[in-house]
């Protein structure tokens, strides 16, 4: 059944109301004058709320919602906007979300929206950086952040420092990775956003000893500066390590032949790493139903789509490239175990890797 404004109000008023979970895809909602609760304190609103879940049609009408939050106990936080929203509201809202009171309580935050372009925009969507992420950097006990934002992602290595920064206790973090951005295609190649993280990034990362589940769009170039620092690294193994045990990548590319490395550097950091997921092959799949659709159509005049088909062969390619890597990553993480292992009982001997024969 519909929740009428008034009920709505009386729910805000409850003193003892610990958990609420609220649904309205009525547009009259959107309109509706909420004067009692516009003259209530703050505070008297939802005083001792702990968990809010929160689907609306737009993102002002959530952004209403949330400003009459007034608990300083909130731990959870879901919010999900229906309707696309314009990029440029997209700061707005977390803004919004920030507002509220639960900066040393807040442990769980998960976000659902498409981006659509501005008004009058043409062309790609601007990407969401660590700056339109700041207003969430007050919230110091994340722990859980899912981030289901349907739009170009350009986070580099300097914004998951700040983010490291910021959220010390992470266990799960998420960035556009549930439902990824495939942006515009030439010639069959995703033209995807940059900058993007590189393992530079990861190495911030594995400083978060919490952390157990990443999903980031990355670029996995094994002859950058950070793949360098990453090889650094695993000759002085660290006396504590992240525990991260899986790893979604979305549409990150790979580079062909370069599985084995990439395995290997990221078995450095993560030695717990089990899962390596990925997206493309749902891009195959969605680019074999249109395809599937159009036959259906079309018949006997039916005539196969030479770029879709070269299209779902790179989606397929890059897809099998991240399964050999997944396969490998348990396996090199074995490795760099013993590794550790032998690094740490030589040093308790007085040994160092520079005093042995090589």
């Amino acid at each position: 059944l519909p929740l009428p404004v008034k009920a709505f109000v009386h729910i805000a008023l409850l003193p003892s109301l610990r958990a609420f979970s609220f649904a309205s895809t009525d547009v009259h909602w959107i309109n509706s004058e909420f004067w009692l609760l516009d003259h209530k304190p703050r505070s008297k609103l939802f005083p001792v709320l702990e968990r809010f879940s929160v689907t609306t049609l737009n993102s002002s009408f959530a952004a209403k919602l949330l400003s009459y939050v007034g608990s300083s106990r909130l731990t959870c936080l879901i919010l999900k906007v229906i309707h696309g929203i314009p990029r440029k509201d997209v700061r707005q809202l977390l803004k919004a979300v920030s507002n509220i009171d639960a900066t040393s309580t807040l442990e769980r935050l998960k976000v659902i929206l498409d981006v659509v372009p501005n008004e009058g925009q043409a062309g790609d969507l601007a990407s969401i950086t660590g700056k339109t992420l700041s207003p969430l950097y007050r919230f110091c006990r994340l722990s859980h952040i899912q981030l289901d934002i349907r739009c170009p992602w350009g986070v580099n290595d300097s914004d998951l420092q700040a983010i490291a920064f910021a959220w010390p206790l992470m266990i799960v973090l998420e960035l556009g990775i549930d439902r990824p951005w495939k942006g515009s295609s030439t010639n069959g190649v995703l033209d995807l956003p940059l900058p993007r993280p590189t393992f530079c990034g990861l190495l911030i990362l594995a400083g978060c000893l919490s952390l157990k589940t990443l999903g980031l769009q990355w670029d996995p170039n094994v002859n950058t500066m950070g793949a360098l620092f990453v090889q650094a690294y695993c000759h002085r193994p660290q006396p504590q390590i992240c525990m991260l045990d899986r790893l979604s990548v979305g549409h990150s590319s790979i580079v062909p032949g370069e599985e084995l490395r990439v395995a290997g550097l990221l078995a450095t950091l993560f030695l717990d790493l089990k899962t390596v997921e990925n997206s493309w092959k749902s891009l195959r799949q969605e680019e074999m139903k249109r395809e599937q659709a159009r036959m259906e159509i079309e018949g006997e005049a039916y005539v196969q789509d030479v770029a879709a088909a070269t299209r779902m062969e790179i989606y397929l390619s890059h897809h099998q490239r991240w399964q050999a890597v997944a396969q490998f990553a348990p396996e090199c993480g074995f490795v760099r175990y013993q590794e550790r292992n032998w690094y740490f009982s030589n040093f308790e001997r007085g040994y160092t890797p520079s005093d042995t024969d090589e």
